[in-house]
């Protein structure tokens, strides 16, 4: 038996390792030099994927090969029990680059960016997701601006009422109008 993995993403590697602990011949194809996606590109050390991250329980709900995974990253200092932004973000050529609707949970959605926005300096994605109802889009703007961002705001329509198009237009409107 032979599986042929693409990505190597966490669950790219996840699904790799079952695939060759359960026999198969495996090949694992990553386009970078490096594993981990957004995990190793973005510093991004919460894994909230694993978890149900809904209180007051927070459980862990996936186990087995993701929890082996999360174990060896806390081993080997790869994930950090706390987020530290501004040791995450410091380096002029690794910054925050926030999306304005990109939260596992809706209490992010302002605080999570009011976190991220002093150690952005170049591009905010200004994202419209029908994941979450009524974002304040100018709230998130001035949020940025509060923070001194200077930089680009990129508008992003992932999923809403609207085409890419008319999110687009949308998404300029609020952005001009809280600028």
């Amino acid at each position: 038996m032979r599986a042929t993995v693409a990505g190597g993403e966490p669950s790219g590697v996840i699904a790799a390792v079952a695939a060759a602990r359960s026999g198969a011949d495996t090949l694992l194809i990553e386009r970078y030099s490096f594993l981990g996606g957004n995990g190793t590109a973005g510093l991004m050390t919460c894994y909230n994927g694993f978890r149900n991250q809904r209180a007051p329980e927070a459980l862990q709900t996936v186990k087995e090969i993701p929890a082996e995974y999360i174990a060896e990253l806390v081993r080997l200092g790869g994930v950090a029990e706390k987020d530290n932004y501004a040791r995450n973000f410091s380096h002029p050529f690794c910054e925050a680059s926030p999306d304005f609707c990109n939260w596992e949970h809706d209490y992010l959605l302002y605080h999570g960016l009011e976190a991220l926005a002093p150690y952005t300096r170049t591009t905010v994605h200004a994202k419209y997701w029908s994941r979450w109802k009524d974002v304040d889009v100018r709230r998130c703007v001035r949020i940025m601006t509060n923070a001194k961002f200077q930089g680009i705001f990129a508008l992003e329509h992932e999923e809403g009422p609207w085409d890419g198009v008319e999110g687009a237009r949308y998404l300029l409107k609020e952005v001009l109008a809280a600028l």
